[in-house]
């Protein structure tokens, strides 16, 4: 294992937070001195704190190398990835948790998500056949379909339906890649026309699409239309929910169902709220390149959307009484593999919670 695969101040860190070691008099000197070096000792500490919690310990140096590793091509969202998993980590500890009690405080039974009573596989519909190519699981899973994988000797209607608690990557006719989010289905053909590239999306898709200037490639999604030439986006368009396209890379021209023309840069959100009326926001898209990546990621996020998330992503309702701890904000990230009582588990380290199962509801209080 070699140093230079941790940064400097990571290396400073370890050697400063070294369980065997004494803090020096000059370590003492630099923490007072670099409010960076004192930050990252508390983030190793936060990891480590983690560690202990789990079956079994595992070493932070090697974490470090690890995340490194695998986020070497960005190591901005590798950084971030650390920081928030450690925040995170650190409330284990009862260390962190950043709340916003709301001033509500009655409490009022009602369905945070509710969830669908459809199938259990994910389905491909072609030429006015049904196929189902993967069977229920008891696990959340990251899958992959080819448009190889069906019948291309002529032009025709594809569809695929990804159910609740499931995941599912599609490579497109030209070589672009969407990850479907659970409860999303996308429609495309066989084969696109030589001057455009034309999808449709019910649910919620992150999009990442191969450059061709000859041909725009288009993402119809409720009464929106959002046109690129190649570049990476999130759409999100669920029933009883705004319009959303979140721009990661590259430009995106959307138009309404009005015509109202609107184009955004990256690390924006544009919001279809009333009509062809646009709000925008600035936003991280760590929670969107995470989504895609197999994390949960929600930085200072209501309670009431992380149980929305969670409930979709396992394909169970949720219910829940108590507005206040609804509106509460939290800090957490984890893996979409988990099972489902582990990641309520984890919930529960973060911010105490009564959470029961009962009729194949899930209730939190």
């Amino acid at each position: 294992m070699e140093d230079q695969d941790l940064t400097y101040l990571e290396t400073q860190a370890l050697d400063i937070m070294e369980p065997e070691n004494e803090i020096s008099d000059d370590q003492i000197s630099q923490l007072n001195d670099d409010p960076a070096l004192w930050k990252k000792c508390h983030e190793i500490e936060a990891l480590t704190t983690a560690f202990r919690a789990e079956r079994e310990p595992r070493d932070v140096e090697a974490a470090l190398h690890e995340f490194h590793l695998r986020y070497k091509h960005n190591t901005h969202r590798a950084r971030n990835i650390i920081i928030i998993t450690a925040l995170a980590a650190m409330i284990i500890g009862a260390v962190l948790l950043i709340s916003r009690p709301s001033n509500a405080s009655q409490q009022a039974p009602g369905i945070v998500y509710a969830a669908s009573t459809g199938g259990t596989e994910v389905v491909v519909r072609q030429a006015g056949t049904t196929e189902k190519i993967v069977p229920a699981s008891t696990k959340v899973e990251g899958l992959s379909f080819k448009t190889t994988d069906i019948n291309t000797e002529q032009a025709h209607d594809v569809s695929l339906e990804v159910p609740e608690g499931r995941s599912f990557t599609v490579e497109l006719p030209d070589g672009s890649r969407v990850w479907l989010h659970p409860g999303s289905t996308i429609y495309f053909p066989s084969r696109f026309a030589s001057d455009s590239r034309q999808v449709k999306i019910v649910g919620e898709a992150y999009f990442s699409v191969t450059h061709d200037a000859s041909r725009p490639f288009s993402v119809q999604a409720g009464n929106t239309t959002t046109t690129v030439l190649g570049t990476e986006f999130d759409v999100s368009s669920y029933d009883k929910e705004p319009v959303t396209v979140t721009l990661v890379s590259g430009s995106v021209n959307i138009v309404a169902e009005g015509g109202k023309h609107l184009k955004i840069k990256p690390n924006t959100q544009a919001v279809l709220a009333k009509g062809d009326q646009w709000e925008l926001h600035t936003v991280d898209t760590e929670k969107f390149t995470n989504w895609r990546d197999g994390y949960f990621y929600f930085d200072n996020t209501p309670l009431r959307d992380i149980l929305t998330e969670i409930g979709r992503n396992y394909g169970t309702t949720i219910q829940c009484t108590n507005e206040a701890l609804l509106q509460e904000h939290l800090h957490f990230v984890a893996e979409r593999t988990q099972s489902l009582q582990d990641i309520m588990d984890r919930l529960k380290e973060l911010r105490p919670m009564s959470v029961t199962m009962k009729d194949n509801v899930l209730i939190v209080k």
